[in-house]
């Protein structure tokens, strides 16, 4: 439930929170327009702040009736708590919140004496299942230390079978052929004593340099992908499997998601994220920009994703919103 109120000129407000790139959070008062069929209005300006990716162009249709064309964002808003990927409207005018608003969700407004409003989201119909000639295929995409693993886990739990993609490229360093290629390109400087792979030494190496980057991943790729494909199949044919979750870092980048697969972005905010990579790995704040400089802009990967879940409170919050989303989606 959230609280709005009226302005000066009895007008419903509603302070909502947007996400921007990076993470930056940035609180917007919006007024509440019922003829505004969209999810969100807002000045180019602050688009722009926010760094959005444009999405495309579409007819909207005003709150006096008329149409008109505008461009269409893609962007996180945290509501009631949540994070949610809505398409926003770039507009001239002040921000507006159209109550029929994030995926397609409808909202009912409560005025009540004293000018106060009470504003909640319905709670949506679950999808109806759908017999799939395939098992459905879901995505996990987020920041470096969002939580994507867990997440994974909490899937696995209502019937997922999860492919990890860090445990493929773990399996990719140790392939006679590839090592060998490795050795040849870096040798000594990547090598541990016994003549592995050390993954400390090739990332300070590969996330230094894209050229060197771009080298290892022509070495790795395409049996990480292999894999995959591979671990798809088994899935599929794996009786207990409900559907399969892929949970790979760079999965959009590398064009290893699939067409119809669902795409689900984990959200969590910086601080955090680099609070638990400082525990489990001993990341710099450097280090983790470094390695966020070889993947996608959050932006862009929230951008590509069907829906978003809250990974910064407890792993039970984040087990209901999954439950929730299984139960939406019909995957049960």
């Amino acid at each position: 439930m959230i609280n709005g109120m009226f302005s000066s000129k009895l007008e419903p407000t509603l302070e909502i929170v947007a996400v921007g790139v990076d993470q930056v959070e940035v609180k917007i008062v919006t007024t509440i327009d019922t003829g505004f069929n969209g999810a969100l209005s807002l000045p180019f300006n602050l688009i722009q702040d926010l760094r959005w990716p444009n999405g495309r162009v579409a007819d909207t249709v005003l709150a006096d009736g008329g149409k008109r064309q505008m461009d269409v964002y893609r962007g996180i808003v945290l509501w009631n708590g949540t994070p949610r990927i809505v398409d926003v409207f770039s507009a001239e005018t002040k921000p507006l919140l159209g109550l029929m608003l994030l995926e397609g969700h409808l909202m009912t407004m409560d005025i009540r004496r004293g000018g106060d409003i009470v504003i909640q989201e319905s709670s949506p119909k679950p999808t109806m299942a759908v017999q799939h000639t395939e098992k459905p295929l879901l995505g996990l995409v987020g920041g470096i230390g969002s939580g994507k693993s867990l997440v994974a886990a909490a899937f696995a739990r209502q019937g997922g079978f999860v492919i990890e993609g860090d445990v493929l490229g773990h399996e990719a360093l140790g392939q006679p052929e590839i090592l060998q290629r490795i050795a040849q390109r870096w040798g000594d400087r990547v090598l541990n004593p016994e003549g592995k792979v050390d993954r400390r030494k090739m990332g300070t190496i590969v996330f230094a340099s894209p050229v060197e980057r771009t080298n290892l991943e022509m070495v790795v790729f395409p049996w990480i992908e292999r894999r995959i494909r591979e671990e798809i199949a088994r899935g599929r044919t794996d009786p207990k499997a409900k559907f399969i979750v892929l949970d790979a870092a760079i999965m959009l980048e590398a064009g290893w998601n699939q067409p119809g697969s669902k795409i689900v972005y984990i959200h969590a905010p910086r601080a955090a994220r680099l609070e638990r990579l400082q525990g489990r790995r001993g990341w710099t704040a450097e280090d983790l920009s470094n390695r966020e400089s070889a993947q996608w802009p959050l932006s862009i990967k929230a951008s590509r994703a069907d829906t978003a879940i809250d990974n910064s409170g407890s792993p039970e919050e984040t087990q209901r919103q999954v439950d929730d989303l299984v139960k939406r989606w019909g995957w049960q």
